[in-house]
């Protein structure tokens, strides 16, 4: 039988993609050990692994679990607002994972202070869950990297994020053309899937100079992909985005000739007040940024 507290901590693992990042907005005191030993204890008794370490995926087993218990967990501010005899008023917006959700977290540093009795809930998607949780009125807005137009949302560009590789210190690679120039690439290349945006734009470029990577390791957090390549596991691509985290063991290099790859906020009409104070801050963020493409 399931215990509710595993439950629990499992979820927080699925949300944040691995046990570090759980850790972090579990929303009271628990060390990494004692999570990885819930865990553990959870998958001994389901008879089966939940998720992959490295990468963070999940197994089918782990999805059929976390969509069972999602929509409990989620819906737990709600009801806490309502016993407490007030509405709820949790804003929550959104971000690909691979932008991060510290972007979000500029963009409120520049919006009008928050309204009395608001709070914000940030949260990680892919691209199709984003279009479907501001389509559903989920979250109030949502960003990410799109080159396609999402139906029945209101959407715009807000900037444009070239790529770039990264590359251990240790393997000695200075710029993307010391790997063009080989007969054959042998090391692994660590990127989101071809059906996401960065990954079509990568795959595009390398079509242009005939360039063939046949090995590759498919991820969904830039933290996971940089973890990865700080191992000596593959080259990573990624976008070049001014807030990302960099790492002491790893080599950026920027991708020329290569199609940067549009930035597009999300939203649902109508306009209220506070969504517009939203959308003013990330315009203004975005500015401050990137050059703008439009």
């Amino acid at each position: 039988m399931f215990r509710p507290h595993q439950l629990e901590l499992f979820y927080y693992v699925a949300r944040y993609g691995g046990i570090s990042a759980a850790v972090r907005h579990i929303p009271y005191g628990i060390g990494q050990p004692a999570v990885s030993g819930q865990l553990a204890a959870l998958e001994r008794m389901v008879g089966a692994s939940l998720f992959d370490r490295r990468p963070f995926q999940l197994t089918e087993q782990g999805r059929h679990i976390y969509n069972h218990v999602r929509p409990f967990h989620e819906k737990l501010g709600a009801l806490w607002e309502r016993v407490r005899g007030r509405p709820d008023q949790t804003v929550r917006l959104a971000v690909a994972g691979f932008l991060d959700p510290e972007f979000l977290a500029l963009v409120l540093a520049a919006a009008s202070p928050r309204p009395e009795g608001v709070r914000y809930e940030l949260l990680t998607g892919q691209p199709d869950d984003l279009v479907t949780w501001v389509r559903e009125r989920r979250v109030r807005l949502a960003v990410m990297p799109s080159d396609r137009r999402a139906p029945l949302v209101s959407s715009r560009i807000i900037g444009r994020a070239g790529l770039h590789l990264l590359v251990s210190r240790r393997a000695g690679i200075r710029s993307a053309q010391d790997l063009w120039g080989r007969p054959k690439i042998t090391e692994p290349l660590i990127c989101p899937p071809e059906t996401d945006p960065v990954g079509r734009s990568f795959v595009s470029g390398l079509k242009a100079l005939h360039v063939k990577w046949a090995s590759r390791i498919w991820v969904e957090s830039p933290r996971a992909l940089l973890q990865l390549v700080a191992e000596g596991q593959g080259v990573g691509v990624g976008l070049d985005l001014p807030w990302a985290t960099r790492h002491p063991a790893v080599r950026a290099l920027p991708l020329t000739g290569f199609a940067s790859v549009p930035l597009v906020v999300l939203w649902r009409k109508p306009v209220d007040p506070l969504l517009q104070s939203l959308l003013t801050a990330l315009d203004k963020t975005s500015r401050k940024l990137w050059r703008f493409g439009l």
